[in-house]
C-alpha cells in the first residue's frame, strides 16, 4: 500500500489557484481593457444624443452656440478622462490570460480603426458637402463594435456580451438604412445604442474588474 498522504481540500484549492495563476499571467486578468473609457463614451455621447433628440421631439430650441457648446464640451470632457486614464494605466503590465490579451488587443484595434472612420468620413462628406455621407460613419463603427463584441462573446461565452453585440449589429443596420430620412429615428436609435450597448457594459465591466480586484 502507498504511504503518499492524502491531500486536504485546501491545498488542493490552493494549489489550483496557484495554476490558474501561472496561467492568468501572475495576476487577476480585468474583464476588459478600458472599461471606464467606454462607459463614459456611452454616456456622454448617449446624452448629447438625447440633447438633439429632444430638440426635434419638442418645441424647445436650443440657442446655436450652446448645441456648439455641449459639442465641444462632450467631447472635451471625453478626451479629457481619456486622457487621464490612459496616463494613470500608463507603464502597467498588461496581465490576463491569452483570451484576455486577445480581447483587449480586439478592442484597441477597433478604437484605432474608428480614428480611421472619422477622418475618412469627416473629410469626405466636408469636400463633397454632403451631411449624410458623414452619417454613415455612425452606422459603420456601430457594426465594428458588433464585430468586436461578437467575437469575444464567442471567446467568453457570456450572454451579456451576445446581446451586446446583436445591439450593434441591428442599430447599425437600422441606422444605415434610414440616414437622413428620418432625423428622430436616427438619433433615438443612436441614444439608445450608445446607453445600452456601451454605457452599461461599460458599467458591467467597470463591477467586474473591481470585484477581480
Amino acid at each position: 500500500m502507498s504511504d503518499m498522504p492524502s491531500q486536504s481540500p485546501s491545498t488542493a484549492e490552493a494549489d489550483l489557484a496557484f495554476m490558474r495563476a501561472l496561467a492568468d499571467g501572475g495576476r487577476q486578468p480585468t474583464a476588459m481593457a478600458g472599461p471606464s473609457i467606454y462607459l463614459a463614451a456611452g454616456l456622454l455621447y448617449g446624452a448629447q444624443c438625447v440633447y438633439h433628440l429632444i430638440e426635434l421631439v419638442t418645441p424647445i430650441r436650443w440657442p446655436g452656440m450652446m448645441s456648439l457648446a455641449v459639442a465641444v464640451g462632450v467631447n472635451a470632457i471625453f478626451f479629457t478622462w481619456l486622457t487621464v486614464v490612459l496616463v494613470r494605466e500608463r507603464g502597467q503590465r498588461v496581465g490576463g490570460s491569452g483570451v484576455n490579451r486577445a480581447i483587449n488587443a480586439m478592442f484597441a484595434a477597433s478604437g484605432l480603426a474608428n480614428l480611421c472612420f472619422v477622418a475618412v468620413y469627416g473629410l469626405n462628406a466636408a469636400w463633397m458637402h454632403q451631411f449624410g455621407f458623414w452619417l454613415l460613419y455612425a452606422a459603420t463603427v456601430f457594426i465594428l463594435q458588433g464585430a468586436v463584441w461578437w467575437v469575444a462573446w464567442v471567446m467568453r461565452r457570456k450572454v451579456w456580451m451576445l446581446l451586446t453585440a446583436l445591439g450593434w449589429f441591428a442599430s447599425g443596420t437600422a441606422l444605415g438604412l434610414i440616414l437622413q430620412r428620418d432625423m428622430t429615428a436616427y438619433l433615438a436609435i443612436c441614444g439608445a445604442a450608445l446607453f445600452l450597448c456601451m454605457a452599461l457594459p461599460g458599467w458591467i465591466m467597470v463591477r467586474q474588474a473591481r470585484a477581480e480586484a
